[in-house]
């Protein structure tokens, strides 16, 4: 019988927990213009480019937001590696000056 107690009240337990826990994160919400300057099959591979592009831009890109974004392609995660919080004039000369560095990039309207 204490038995039968106790199955319940962990069972009960198991379901308060799951209802307590959070749902999955979302993404955060990015204003303005954005710049994606690569996607990756691994985040560290993605964030070693966001170092390398500011270090590379580091006056064109003041002020941005480096991030790292997954996104589910075919059944592969890459990480897109961006910079957020730019005007639309600030993300198309970022994007040009980069691009005359041979570092590819797309500006993004967000």
């Amino acid at each position: 019988m204490a038995r039968d107690s106790a199955r319940r009240d962990f069972s009960l337990t198991t379901e308060v927990v799951r209802a307590a826990a959070p749902a999955a994160a979302k993404p955060q919400a990015r204003s303005g213009w954005m710049i994606q300057v690569g996607a990756f099959g691994a985040e560290q591979e993605a964030k070693q480019r966001l170092s390398a592009v500011q270090t590379k831009a580091s006056k064109m890109l003041d002020g941005a937001d480096p991030f790292t974004e997954t996104v589910d392609k075919g059944g592969t995660t890459l990480y897109r590696a961006r910079f957020a919080g730019l005007d639309k004039d600030k993300a198309e000369a970022a994007c040009k000056y980069l691009k005359r560095n041979e570092v590819d990039c797309v500006t993004i309207k967000n």
